[in-house]
C-alpha cells in the first residue's frame, strides 16, 4: 500500500478573514520564528515543543524576554511560566507538512536539510527579523531541555493548591 504524503491535514485549514491578521500570529512569521529557535537554541538532539513554545513566547513580552536573558546566564530570579501559544503548534505542524522540520522518535524537533536552507536565507537577510536574531544569539544553547523539564517541574508544584 503506497503512503500518501498529504501537504495539507485536517488540522490545517485556511479561512478567508474579514481583517488583516497581525503579523505575530501568521503562519509565516510564526515558521520563520520556529526555524530560527530551531537553528540558534536548539543541540543536534533536537528540541521540544514545550521549549518552542517557550522561547517563541519571549518574543511577546519584554518582561520575558528578560527571563529568558536571566535563565541562560544562570541568575534565574523569577520562574517563567511557560504559555502554549497555538499559533506556535499550527505552526510546528505546518512546518512539519512542508518538510521544513522532522519529528525524532523522542519526539524532540529539528531542522530538515529544506529547514536548513530556509533558515540560511532567513540569517542572509540582514534587515529581516533583526530582534529575534539579536535575542536568539544572546542565549543561544544555554537554556537545556533538562533546565526547561526543572523550571516545568517547579511550576507543577508552585501552582499547586490543597
Amino acid at each position: 500500500m503506497e503512503e500518501k504524503n498529504y501537504i495539507l491535514s485536517d488540522e490545517i485549514v485556511f479561512n478567508s478573514k474579514p481583517i488583516a491578521v497581525p503579523y505575530n500570529y501568521r503562519i509565516s512569521y510564526k515558521i520563520s520564528q520556529l526555524m530560527l529557535i530551531l537553528s540558534i537554541c536548539c543541540s543536534k538532539g533536537g528540541c521540544s515543543l514545550i521549549k518552542l513554545h517557550m522561547i517563541s513566547m519571549a518574543f511577546n513580552s519584554n518582561e520575558v524576554m528578560e527571563q529568558l536573558r536571566n535563565l541562560s546566564n544562570g541568575q534565574l530570579t523569577e520562574v517563567p511560566v511557560i504559555r502554549f501559544d497555538p499559533a506556535v503548534t499550527r505552526a510546528a505542524l505546518f512546518a512539519k507538512s512542508e518538510n521544513l522540520i522532522v519529528q525524532q522518535k523522542d519526539g524532540k524537533l529539528r531542522l530538515s536539510s529544506i529547514g536548513k536552507n530556509y533558515v540560511t536565507s532567513i540569517m542572509q537577510e540582514e534587515d529581516l527579523m533583526i530582534r529575534e536574531k539579536r535575542f536568539l544569539s544572546e542565549i543561544s544553547t544555554k537554556i537545556t531541555e533538562g533546565t526547561i523539564k526543572e523550571i516545568m517541574s517547579n511550576w507543577r508544584y508552585q501552582n499547586v493548591t490543597n
